[in-house]
């Protein structure tokens, strides 16, 4: 290599309505001296990789191509991405368990996947005259190519219902930058027309095709992926993000901190049936364009406690289901939540949170105190305060949550029916709290 100097002009805007109490170190100064070290890879030709993996929604079935097809996909292990073509086979054909997966045939810098045994074996669900259980070869796979490889723009299902799947690694050769959309990239989900299996919990909605329709995240369907690290992941074009980890059981923590999500408008279910994630890292999800998040955390049923207090939720219009079956959740702080949250929420949203306790939705108002109460009522043991700013009659109906510690915030047209209801029922935990004024719909 060899030392080259570049000329680098750096202009800022300068917010004169922030104060500084700096300023006048740098105001008056008209040159600036500072030295920059630069480490750049200047990527020439890249190797687009393409998408073998296809869902069915009319059959509910999953096609693939290549190392995606039924052949392979349910008995992969391990996924390994790298620029090593050493082992390549040099004739890479079906024969040889080698694939061209590039993303179209003129394309200059070619992607390759190709298949090595394991030496460990699965069952297959089939069975000889004898009754025994066929087996299949565990095959590790291998994506390689000579120059760095970026992702296709549609990543739907491109990881998902890989049933033995234990290691994916991208080892920083996975460029996602021109990808839109991500929908149930990782996904392990059962489609069996609505039958529940295995006793799973959750039943879930799954968007496909435009049309819900009831599914099931469990019953041997369910890749054994613990950890992935994502922290390479480039998402600042992604649109879609349905179920990207939808029934990914045994994942057990998730740090999506790195996720750009400022252009996402769709969060179904995208961790829906994760129901070994005890950690999960949200903190710099930007969800001010997210219109749609039914189902978000469904079947989450390991997590304790889930900080939310940076979610955007202007321009949701669905919450449905929203933390349905989180059944071990303690703590969920929903302080970020915008106002009138009211209208999104129906009797499912925290249906089954039987464990929790502290609920922060200081910024949530509700027009009416039984809505919320009846989205919360298996939360007996709440502490909480709500904030009303309408009070109807048919609250004198409403007998759960009395056990619940919760002070209500009112409006002035609520306070005496407030009153009347606390003096009518000395024996609930409910307290009056302050007198608030209902924010603009607008």
């Amino acid at each position: 290599t060899t030392n080259q100097t570049e000329t680098l002009t750096i202009y800022w805007y300068w917010n004169p309505y922030i104060s500084d109490e700096e300023d006048n170190k740098f105001i008056n100064v008209s040159n600036l001296e500072a030295k920059i070290r630069v480490s750049a890879v200047q990527i020439s030709e890249y190797a687009m990789m393409k998408n073998g993996a296809s869902y069915v929604p009319s059959t509910h079935t999953y096609n693939g191509t290549e190392f995606w097809s039924d052949d392979y996909r349910p008995y992969i292990r391990m996924i390994n991405f790298s620029n090593d073509l050493s082992n390549l086979p040099e004739t890479c054909n079906d024969t040889n368990l080698c694939f061209d997966v590039s993303n179209g045939p003129s394309q200059i810098r070619k992607v390759y996947a190709y298949l090595v045994d394991s030496g460990l074996t699965a069952g297959t669900n089939t069975y000889d005259d004898n009754g025994s259980e066929i087996l299949s070869p565990l095959y590790n796979l291998y994506i390689v190519s000579e120059a760095p490889i970026f992702a296709p723009a549609d990543c739907s299902f491109m990881f998902s219902n890989f049933n033995n799947l234990e290691i994916l690694n991208f080892n920083n050769n996975f460029n996602t930058s021109l990808t839109t959309s991500m929908k149930g990239m990782f996904a392990s989900v059962r489609l069996d027309g609505g039958e529940m299996v295995n006793n799973t919990k959750s039943r879930i909605m799954l968007l496909a095709n435009d049309e819900y329709e009831y599914i099931d995240f469990g019953g041997g369907f369910n890749n054994k992926i613990v950890e992935l690290d994502l922290s390479n992941f480039n998402t600042s074009n992604v649109t879609d993000m349905v179920e990207i980890f939808a029934g990914c059981s045994s994942l057990t923590s998730l740090d999506l901190s790195s996720f750009n999500t400022s252009n996402v408008t769709n969060m179904v279910e995208i961790f829906a049936g994760c129901s070994s994630l005890t950690s999960l890292d949200l903190s710099n999800f930007n969800t001010s364009n997210v219109t749609n998040m039914q189902g978000m955390f469904s079947g989450c049923s390991s997590l304790t406690s889930l900080d939310l207090n940076s979610f955007n939720t202007l321009s949701v219009t669905d919450m449905s289901y929203m933390f349905y079956d989180c059944s071990s959740l303690i703590s969920l702080d929903l302080s970020g939540f915008n106002a009138l949250i009211g209208d999104l929420l129906n009797s499912r949203t925290f249906s089954s949170c039987t464990s929790l306790k502290y609920l922060d939705i200081s910024n949530c108002y509700f027009l009416e105190l039984d809505e919320i109460l009846y989205a919360l009522k298996d939360s007996t043991n709440l502490l909480t305060t709500i904030n009303i700013t309408n009070f109807r009659y048919s609250i004198n109906q409403v007998f759960y949550l009395t056990s619940a510690k919760i002070t209500i915030n009112y409006t002035s047209v609520c306070e005496a029916k407030l009153d009347a209801y606390l003096a009518a029922h000395p024996d609930y935990n409910w307290v009056k709290g302050k007198l608030i004024t209902a924010p603009s719909s607008n």
